[in-house]
């Protein structure tokens, strides 16, 4: 499943514009919008039937946020795109020359625990970044190939133990669908 860009303009002459964020999922379109208020802002949540055969039906929500809580929100999302745009190598070797981007399932893997989260932690968010090298074993769904690579790029001393753990972790990823996107080029 590729991810669209869910940002909606309606331009409205002589009139305020509207901004939104709006996407269909099957039979149901979910909407955020945001509107101004004196002490900060009200985000509207709503869920509507969006198909034909669909029974009518409206869920909606209102989260009144204070002007201290959007500086809070704006931090976090400014440190979440930094994280992303950062994160342009393998996920695989650690080679910088990321060409794939595979979306995969999150919640697949179980709690890698505390000394291996920063080596597999990052594999279980939806997206696997691969070079050309890797991508080829993934797509051959070749999980020792990938933990070979994987071990022989990072220095640990006890590689075989390593190398089962890795060819564990990515049997699991590979054995569910993947879909194959062109990665962005960097900023």
């Amino acid at each position: 499943m590729t991810v669209a860009d869910t940002y909606v303009h309606e331009d409205y002459p002589g009139d305020e514009d509207r901004e939104f964020w709006a996407q269909v999922s099957g039979p149901v379109a979910h909407t955020l919008e945001f509107e101004e208020r004196d002490l900060g802002v009200a985000v509207h949540f709503w869920s509507e039937s969006a198909g034909l055969d669909a029974p009518e039906w409206e869920s909606r929500a209102v989260l009144e946020v204070t002007y201290r809580d959007l500086d809070r929100m704006i931090d976090r999302l400014t440190r979440l795109r930094e994280r992303h745009r950062l994160r342009t190598r393998c996920d695989f070797c650690g080679s910088p020359h990321r060409a794939w981007v595979f979306e995969v399932p999150t919640g697949l893997l179980p709690d890698p625990g505390r000394e291996r989260r920063d080596a597999v932690g990052r594999l279980d968010d939806g997206l696997l970044n691969a070079c050309a090298r890797c991508a080829g074993h993934v797509e051959r769904k070749n999980a020792r190939a990938l933990a070979r690579r994987a071990v022989r790029a990072r220095a640990r001393k006890d590689r075989r133990e390593l190398s089962a753990h890795y060819a564990e972790q990515y049997a699991v990823l590979l054995n569910r669908p993947l879909h194959k996107h062109r990665a962005p080029e960097p900023a």
